[in-house]
């Protein structure tokens, strides 16, 4: 769910929606998590009203995921566009460029004949 939009806001709050990112819980572990969150530089928490950690997107034309198959090739998303391919299915962190991606929990899963398709939240951090 994502923060409240007004009122006051904690850093135990942003580390319990953002819950990967580790302790301490220092506001710099968190740049870049949302677009509304600065990814350098001077970051606040009014930074954070508003933001959640990317969640999986069932689209037609994939948008945010991780997706892993054990019968087809497994693939990363980010903003439309596919970052990494042909990763191993136990991956949970991945770095494409300048950027780190670290894989939360499985969001949904579907099957194709028989074949589990698993789609994961995760989120992105700046390097």
């Amino acid at each position: 769910m994502p923060l409240q939009t007004s009122g006051s806001i904690s850093l135990l709050q942003i580390h319990l929606e953002f819950v990967e990112a580790p302790i301490p819980y220092v506001i710099t572990n968190y740049y870049g998590r949302d677009p509304a969150i600065p990814e350098s530089g001077t970051i606040s928490f009014d930074d954070f009203y508003g933001t959640k950690k990317y969640q999986y997107a069932r689209t037609t034309t994939p948008v945010f995921y991780w997706f892993t198959s054990p019968s087809y090739t497994n693939r990363l998303y980010w903003n439309g566009s596919q970052l990494t391919t042909g990763f191993s299915d136990s991956a949970t962190t991945l770095t494409v460029g300048s950027f780190t991606y670290t894989r939360y929990q499985l969001e949904y899963q579907t099957f194709i004949k028989g074949t589990p398709l698993n789609y994961y939240s995760y989120s992105r951090k700046k390097n």
